[in-house]
């Protein structure tokens, strides 16, 4: 996929802790980190807002009775 040049401004705190956070190797890696991570939460953020919470199951009881757990 072609990729767009950009410049950025970033705090270097900012930056170090987003690196530490996400392993990324470059500052490439990490704004494309960034901003599938804000796409995915805007989009859901969206649908949550145009179906209410009544419309959803709520709480989920999960069953962990079934995985296989390594005792070694």
């Amino acid at each position: 996929m072609p990729k767009t040049k950009i410049s950025a401004t970033l705090t270097p705190e900012g930056l170090q802790r987003a690196r530490e956070v996400t392993g990324a190797s470059s500052l490439s890696e990490l704004l494309d980190m960034a901003l599938v991570a804000l796409i995915e939460q805007r989009l859901e953020q969206r649908w949550l807002e145009a179906n209410p919470a009544v419309d959803l199951p709520g709480e989920v009881e999960v069953d962990l009775g079934s995985i296989p757990w390594d005792e070694g």
